[in-house]
């Protein structure tokens, strides 16, 4: 590997770090030289993101002047792939949906199967009232609700999969509520609490025959994330509480999974 200074089309001089066979290091110089150096490359990305989302009358995005173009160029990233290929965030959209509703029903429930089909039936009347179609009406939804974001970090800090994001967040609002943030009280003594203020899983069962001798050094639940209430009983948030409980089945076997699964559908949720 040798170090080469390349004159760049935009005036400035780069310096790049090349390997390989040297007729190939220099047909590699000679193409960098009719490119613009990487500022002014990024500078030139960053410019036509902004020009891009002024033309669409895009939210302005909010943040650092940092954070505001860089989430500028993901969120136009995932609009130009919208207009490609909507199929993969309306479909992400509808299972998220699907994930959602049977989430808010237990499996014992004998009424589960009826309740979920009255509300998809209930969601897809709202959604094609103005619409000539689901999928359609599931697209719109979607861009109105990307185009909502307005938080910079948000955007960046989900770079790597805006799709499934963005899908989350347009299931929410179609439903109405987000149950993966709504309250979910244990009954007292699921949860143990260290002396560190570390709450783990107590209930007895496979996960508790497994990690007892480690449960104050495995982190289950914050405490700043828990609510422990007078009656002994503790809450937290449903995607807390399923993140907590599917971690302790990573950390056992298997067959925990389906424990894991009744205890949290026997939570309260309120």
């Amino acid at each position: 590997m040798a170090q080469y200074e390349t004159h760049r089309t935009c005036g400035h001089t780069e310096t790049v770090n090349l390997f390989g066979k040297v007729k190939k290091r220099f047909e590699t110089i000679e193409w960098l030289e009719t490119q613009p150096c990487t500022a002014c490359k990024r500078a030139q990305e960053q410019a036509m993101a902004r020009e891009a989302a002024e033309k669409a009358g895009r939210i302005q995005l909010e943040g650092t002047e940092k954070q505001v173009a860089w989430a500028t160029e993901i969120r136009e990233t995932f609009f130009t792939w919208l207009d490609r290929q909507p199929k993969e965030t309306i479909d992400q959209t509808l299972t998220i949906l699907d994930k959602r509703l049977y989430a808010e029903r237990p499996e014992n429930d004998p009424d589960s199967i009826a309740w979920r089909e009255a509300e998809a039936e209930k969601i897809k009347a709202a959604l094609i009232a103005n619409e000539p179609n689901l999928r359609q009406a599931i697209e719109s939804q979607i861009r109105r609700v990307a185009n909502s974001i307005a938080s910079a970090k948000e955007w960046i800090e989900n770079r790597m999969n805006t799709s499934v994001f963005v899908a989350d967040l347009t299931a929410v609002s179609i439903l109405g509520r987000d149950v993966d943030n709504a309250p979910v009280t244990f009954p007292a003594g699921t949860f143990g609490k260290c002396k560190n203020g570390v709450f783990w899983l107590a209930t007895t069962g496979f996960v508790e025959a497994t990690v007892q001798k480690f449960r104050c050094e495995l982190a289950f639940v914050k405490a700043e994330k828990v609510t422990e209430n007078p009656d002994g009983t503790i809450s937290m948030s449903r995607r807390v509480a399923q993140k907590a409980l599917d971690d302790a089945a990573d950390r056992t076997n298997a067959n925990a999974l389906s424990y894991v699964t009744v205890t949290l559908r026997g939570a309260n949720i309120e």
